[in-house]
């Protein structure tokens, strides 16, 4: 994207302050920032500001972004975008603890929901992707793979009440081959599809 800049000097010739022009990228095209070498500010046109480290008149380094929603970012960036190291307080009580890359939750990282579910592991364009532990407010839990956001492949889930499914999964459902035990002991192994006992089991 392109970056253009108008206001004052310092005596080293870079911009003092001013207001920043961005366009070229359609996340940015249109923005404006007022920005203030002296305390590290950019306050954008959309009621975002961010303090901290700036190369090239853009986002790089340290430093912490809120949000005009009340969203607060605060660790990495790389080129105006959240990259590397991160941890996002969501304005409604939700925290995600991780890696960034271009943007999006990407690597190894924490999500914790206001309502107390937590999930650790891996991400993918801001999406659970991979090996992971998914533990729900009302106790039950998961743990086992995912793709693009669904549980998909082997997994483990355990319900509230102490019953336990082991086996295949796939678009967030149970379906391959698993084994689920209940509460009492009793178990059943053999099919499943759309998340229910399919055809013959023992």
């Amino acid at each position: 994207f392109s970056v253009s800049f108008v206001g004052i000097l310092n005596s080293n010739g870079m911009p003092a302050t001013g207001r920043i022009s961005y366009g070229g990228d359609d996340a940015v095209k249109g923005l404006t920032a007022a920005y203030n070498a002296e305390d590290d500010t950019l306050e954008y046109s959309n009621g975002d500001v961010y303090k901290g480290e700036v190369k090239h008149l853009v986002k790089h380094g340290t430093g912490t972004l809120t949000r005009e929603n009340g969203d607060v970012y605060e660790g990495e960036f790389y080129e105006d975008r959240q990259h590397g190291q991160g941890k996002c307080t969501y304005a409604n009580g939700d925290v995600y603890e991780g890696e960034y890359e271009n943007g999006n939750k990407s690597g190894n990282g924490t999500y914790t929901w206001a309502d107390g579910s937590v999930y650790t592991g891996t991400f993918k364009d801001d999406l659970k992707d991979g090996e992971g532990t998914h533990t729900m407010a009302d106790g039950s839990s998961y743990t086992g793979s995912y793709s693009k956001g669904a549980k998909e492949g082997q997994g483990v889930y355990t319900y509230a009440d102490g019953s336990v499914y082991e086996g295949d999964f796939r678009g967030d459902q149970r379906w391959g081959s698993g084994k689920y035990t209940w509460a009492n002991g009793e178990t059943y192994t053999g099919e499943f599809q759309n998340n229910t006992l399919w055809g013959q089991g023992t």
